[in-house]
């Protein structure tokens, strides 16, 4: 398990994102359906709770990585989750 700090811009985060990045485009390309679940949801926001929305995602990758690495373990997996703007307004 890994965590870095929040706003502090690195070029080993970036990196590391970039290569999530490549590694999804891998598995798209790879991976049976039944070993892998891409999903994407687009929506307009209220801005104001992107601090709620990134604690939760955080909660989540955590409760993921409970349940999935209690017992025996079998294969290696990444799950990534994003969340980022499409418009570029104010």
């Amino acid at each position: 398990s890994l965590t870095t700090s929040d706003g502090v811009k690195s070029a080993a985060v970036l990196s590391s994102h970039f290569r999530n990045l490549e590694l999804q485009r891998e598995s798209l390309e790879t991976d049976d359906l039944t070993k892998r679940d891409f999903s994407g949801l687009t929506m307009a926001i209220d801005t104001k709770k992107l601090p709620i929305a990134k604690r939760k995602i955080r909660k989540f990758l955590d409760d993921m990585s409970k349940l999935l690495e209690k017992n025996e373990k079998k294969e290696v997996y990444k799950l990534c989750v994003q969340l980022f703007p499409l418009s570029r307004g104010e």
